[in-house]
């Protein structure tokens, strides 16, 4: 024995590897190391595949195919850190098995510039998936025509390696335990069918905008983990737990659809007094037995552009039920639900009081312990919600901008029960009747934002019918408008323009403003408190702007405003209305 290393493992010392990039594990060494005994586990961090990446390390077709698809020079290299770091983790599967799960990790240091927020690198740190159940080191067969794709699937070989772009394709079917990376398949109709355990890994999947891209096999009874990895899609993914399916769970770290149109989806959930269309991304679980559950970690998808908005919802996570009235069924369970940009516009006809959309909607029966919004959502039609929560949700945070230029598009709506909410950045809607804040049903504990701006005849800041203890602005809460249609529960209401309104089921414990609480036009009330109010404090104060506009009207004595500037110009500071 003349190699030290060998001795090692004698010595009960174990050696990882903290440099890893791509070349040893495509080029074998790192495989030939780990066979000898002299390596036990490898880590790696972005700086060192950004500079193997530098001195060329074979990925540059890989970047290019990424570049040409949008994605930035960040999330490109954390898609590639995290495949080649999954790859070495099947190679250091027999250490795992040979030492019990005490040696053979792969793992990633998280980017040290997400060091100051907490929330991000929390969540960054548990976004790398590991290898598929019964995963294992396997040859990849290369692809280059429609000919060559369709007889590897036929033949069932487990690793399909697309290079280029292929098209004039038929709908495919993965068979269990395939995985597919690479390059860029073209369907005429609908594309990619998924049975069970398969892994989709920075491919591009363009189908007509109307069809599905990527779809499941409903006769299969449990789905295994169903992976998308880096995807780009141009139509729907639809992923569905009905007919057979009883049981998977879906892992996404990186899925861009650029385009789709689900409009002609009539299978929609009803609740309210609306009906609700279909996500770009849509994971539902349809089934009526509450023993069906599926489960998800969905990270990083992008749905739709400012020039091609989603026609129907963006992200769309749903449980069993159809109805709000359904009873106990199947659930979807999700432990972190992360999006970036998100474009939606649903082309909804204006004033159509039944039918809504969602930026990212969440239906019922879908428990999620958090969401994440890193990217701006924008929704741009006739009522199109921007977030809208139908269902259970332990923690959801917005880091980006939530925009809405259509009419009764709101910013955030709950019908569920939400823990905890809280809105980094600014909530702004454009349109008659969108509102940027209401809660109407459900459960509330506390509810944060940046700001609040909306801008439209009925376009009112904050509308609460319901019991929330804390309600936090951090800056200005404002409306700009008059008289106009709102759509509420389904039915088109006249409404005023109002910046905060407790409806007379509503009560709020407490409500802080940073910044001012104000409404510009005539004949409007800046605040109107027909339900509870606790205390109320504002540092801007609150203020009416225009013809005979007053600042608050109460049910009650008003020392719930005690401290607090109140002024109109041209109406009435304060109005005691009977109760």
């Amino acid at each position: 024995m003349t190699d030290p290393l060998e001795r090692l493992p004698d010595e009960a010392v174990s050696v990882e590897l903290d440099d890893l990039s791509r070349p040893p594990v495509t080029s074998g060494s790192l495989a030939h190391l780990v066979s000898r005994c002299y390596v036990a586990g490898v880590t790696t961090n972005p700086s060192v595949f950004q500079n193997a990446i530098a001195r060329g390390d074979g990925s540059d077709h890989q970047l290019r195919d990424l570049a040409a698809h949008g994605v930035t020079a960040d999330e490109a290299l954390r898609m590639i850190t995290t495949a080649d770091v999954r790859d070495a983790a099947d190679i250091l599967r027999p250490v795992v098995e040979t030492t019990g799960g005490q040696n053979g990790c792969a793992s990633i240091e998280v980017d040290p510039r997400l060091a100051h927020d907490t929330t991000v690198t929390v969540t960054e740190a548990t976004s790398a998936r590991p290898p598929l159940p019964g995963s294992h080191t396997v040859r990849w067969r290369r692809v280059v025509t429609a000919a060559e794709l369709v007889r590897a699937v036929q033949e069932g070989v487990p690793a399909i390696e697309v290079d280029g772009a292929i098209s004039g394709m038929p709908m495919l079917t993965l068979a269990s335990g395939v995985r597919l990376r690479g390059g860029t398949l073209e369907f005429g109709a609908k594309g990619l069918r998924l049975t069970r355990d398969n892994l989709l890994e920075n491919v591009t999947i363009r189908a007509p905008e109307h069809e599905v891209a990527i779809l499941n096999d409903t006769s299969v009874t449990d789905f295994g983990t169903l992976a998308l990895h880096g995807v780009h899609t141009r139509g729907q993914v639809l992923l569905l737990a009905r007919d057979a399916v009883r049981s998977g769970h879906v892992a996404v770290d990186g899925l861009t659809v650029e385009a789709a149109d689900l409009r002609g989806r009539t299978d929609r959930p009803h609740g309210f007094g609306v009906e609700v269309l279909q996500g770009a991304f849509t994971l539902w679980n349809q089934q009526a037995d509450p023993r069906a559950e599926v489960s998800a970690e969905l990270l990083d998808i992008t749905a739709g552009s400012p020039g091609s908005p989603i026609r129907g919802s963006g992200v769309f996570v749903g449980g069993h039920s159809a109805t709000s009235d359904g009873g106990p069924g199947g659930l979807t369970r999700v432990t972190i639900l992360r999006t970036r940009e998100i474009h939606t516009d649903g082309q909804i006809p204006v004033g159509t009081p039944d039918l809504i959309s969602g930026g990212v909607f969440l239906a019922f029966g879908a428990l999620i312990d958090q969401v994440l919004n890193t990217g701006p959502v924008t929704t741009h039609g006739a009522n199109d919600m921007v977030l809208d929560n139908w269902g259970r949700v332990r923690s959801w945070t917005a880091t980006a901008p939530i925009t809405s230029y259509g009419p009764s598009g709101i910013g955030f709506v709950n019908f569920g029960d939400l823990d905890r909410l809280d809105v980094r950045a600014a909530i702004t809607t454009h349109g008659t009747g969108a509102r940027g804040f209401n809660f109407y049903d459900g459960s509330m504990r506390r509810a944060c934002f940046d700001s609040i701006s909306t801008t439209g005849d009925g376009a009112i800041g904050v509308q609460i019918g319901r019991d929330l203890p804390r309600l936090e602005v951090r800056g200005d809460l404002t409306t700009t408008g008059g008289t106009g249609l709102s759509l509420v529960r389904g039915v088109q209401t006249q409404l005023k323009a109002t910046a905060l309104s407790i409806k007379k089921d509503g009560r709020i414990g407490q409500v802080g403003v940073g910044g001012r609480i104000s409404a510009r036009g005539d004949d409007l009330v800046t605040v109107e408190i027909d339900g509870d109010l606790g205390t109320l404090s504002a540092r801007g104060g609150i203020q009416a702007e225009g013809h005979r506009a007053d600042a608050v009207h109460t049910r009650g004595e008003g020392r719930e405003l005690a401290g607090v500037v109140i002024s109109a110009a041209d109406g009435k500071t304060m109005v005691r209305v009977p109760a």
